[in-house]
């Protein structure tokens, strides 16, 4: 049974072996000279073999390995995956381009490390067991660029418990932090030392001066005491405060004639998609038009907004703004994401317009321009419904002497009063529905084509009641086909073409901004649509009862 199970997880390994993979990372870019770093070797299968190493010993100095393995089982899939970590030191700054590695039969692929010069300058007395230092990475930027600044701690001997770095924040500009606090090992004169590093993203919001204070690292540290106790095991440790240096950074105002919204970067992309993207659509039903901005060195609250204000042919319904950023290298790449409800309102071509963004380029120290592209989409008419057949016959001739009365078309004559046994009929069934549910369960709804206009008509009212828009949204149709066939009710634009009632499209009008816009769905204002709703039934029943008065004047003529 042992030896079956084995090969049963052999043979379920078998296709990750064939797909394995061997990825090579660092734990920090950029590197400083004499600093360790730790090199991540990762594949994505067992192995008791040594990885290809050569390479690496003629770049940097080898202080230490360790490796790991893991297997697992998940839903009947088996994994495995095997990890060595070294610890490499750099002895020289540079561009190092690490070639491919070879480890188990698989290759990596190269890797480029920036190694920086060693930041040792005005440091403390290296006789010091633990100290802190405050490093920005230039003396001045252009308001809104970034800045980086960076919070060390060196220590020589063991920290305990708490290490925290006090919180920064500054009144004249947005502070984000990048990334983690990073703990590594550096070569110091000869001698080893821990280090602790927190680095934070500065974009100074006004020209002139930002000052940036002193700030407090706390922690523990072993105690020089003795204990009275000779047999005393425990370690006795006492607090240390560390304080770093105040520094100042120059800020240059922008230049002159520069654009707004003012965006200095080192790189700005603009992308747009739209979903379905088949360059068609149909006026009134709603497309997902998707506008993204990336912006490399700066913060994501900093960015604008794309959205054009007004779409000739088109109404837009915007989603709240995705905002994320991401750390690269040294630098902070900001996005924002934008969807919009695009609802066409009109058959023909709609215009999706260019949108131009310029920016300010602080690697080039220039003005640049990113450009989004016009494009055209094909908006058909709305697509109607299949109309009602219309019952069709030859009027008669009205009797000699009778008195001329208008006549009215058979057609209608044959419509009206089925049309009036239907409303009648509609709201006995209305009545009878709200009784039954007041005393019984919940049934569930009946299916949409088999529904008679009281039934959609009693789902609509629990559909505006609920406030969903969605719902709303697919009942209101669903009614409107049953009480006025042969109309497209396709979307709620067809009622704003159909109807002139002012309230009902204020309402609708709000309706499609909830069913389109922020989620979770819903409407402005339940009451005010149940009332313009109920008052447009009201209405075509009002019609129905003159009509059916016609029609009963009409037959006393006849007699």
């Amino acid at each position: 049974m042992h030896l079956l199970r084995l090969a049963f997880i052999a043979v379920a390994l078998l296709p990750d072996l064939a797909l394995a993979k061997f990825t090579v990372e660092v734990d920090r870019s950029p590197i400083e000279a004499n600093g360790e770093f730790q090199l991540i070797l990762s594949l994505d299968k067992a192995t008791d073999q040594e990885p290809e190493l050569e390479a690496l010993t003629q770049l940097f100095a080898i202080e230490g390995s360790s490796q790991s393995q893991q297997h697992q089982i998940i839903n009947g899939k088996a994994s495995a995956q095997t990890q060595r970590v070294l610890s490499l030191r750099a002895r020289q700054p540079g561009i190092y381009h690490l070639p491919a590695l070879s480890w188990a039969g698989e290759s990596s692929a190269p890797l480029e490390l920036r190694v920086l010069p060693a930041s040792e300058t005005n440091l403390p007395d290296l006789t010091d067991t633990l100290f802190m230092k405050a490093e920005l990475d230039q003396p001045e930027v252009l308001v809104g660029s970034q800045a980086v600044l960076s919070l060390r701690v060196y220590y020589a001997e063991q920290i305990y418990n708490r290490a925290e770095f006090e919180k920064l924040v500054l009144d004249d500009a947005l502070v984000e932090p990048l990334g983690k606090e990073r703990q590594y090992q550096k070569m110091i004169n000869g001698r080893r030392y821990g280090v602790i590093e927190k680095r934070y993203a500065l974009f100074p919001q006004k020209p002139g001066t930002l000052a940036i204070p002193a700030l407090r690292f706390t922690t523990e540290v072993g105690s020089s005491q003795r204990s009275r106790f000779p047999l005393d095991v425990f370690n006795r440790t006492e607090a240390q405060e560390l304080r770093s240096e105040p520094l100042s950074l120059k800020v240059q105002p922008a230049p002159a004639g520069s654009s707004t919204p003012w965006l200095p970067a080192r790189s700005v992309m603009l992308k747009a998609e739209l979903s379905p993207d088949s360059g068609k659509g149909h006026a009134g039903e709603p497309l997902t038009w998707t506008l993204h901005i990336e912006a490399d060195g700066l913060a994501a609250a900093l960015l604008p907004s794309l959205q054009p204000g007004q779409l000739p042919g088109a109404k837009l319904y915007p989603d709240a703004p995705s905002l994320k950023q991401r750390v690269s290298d040294e630098r902070l790449i900001g996005t924002r994401t934008e969807k919009l409800a695009l609802v066409p309102t009109q058959a023909g071509t709609l215009r999706l317009p260019e949108i131009r963004l310029r920016w300010w380029d602080v690697v080039n120290n220039k003005e640049q321009v990113a450009v989004l592209p016009a494009r055209e989409l094909h908006i058909a008419g709305a697509a109607a419904a299949p109309a009602a057949p219309v019952a069709t016959s030859v009027p008669q001739a009205a009797p000699a002497g009778a008195e001329s009365v208008a006549p009215v078309p058979q057609a209608a004559a044959d419509y009206w009063p089925w049309l009036t046994a239907l409303c009648a009929g509609g709201w006995l069934a209305t009545l009878a529905l709200w009784l039954g549910r007041r005393a019984a369960p919940t049934r569930p709804e009946k299916p949409v084509a088999d529904a008679d206009e009281a039934e959609c008509w009693t789902q609509l009212l629990a559909a505006v009641e609920s406030g969903h828009a969605g719902r709303i949204g697919q009942a209101l149709p669903r009614w409107a086909a049953k009480r006025f066939p042969g109309q497209p009710w396709r979307s709620c634009l067809e009622w704003q073409k159909h109807f002139a009632h002012g309230e009902l499209d204020r309402e609708l009008e709000r309706l499609r901004g909830a069913r389109y816009g922020r989620n979770p769905p819903g409407v402005a204002d339940s009451g005010a649509l149940l009332r313009a709703l109920k008052a447009v039934r009201s209405a075509e029943d009002a019609a129905t009862k003159n009509a059916g008065a016609l029609l009963a004047l009409y037959a006393e003529s006849e007699r």
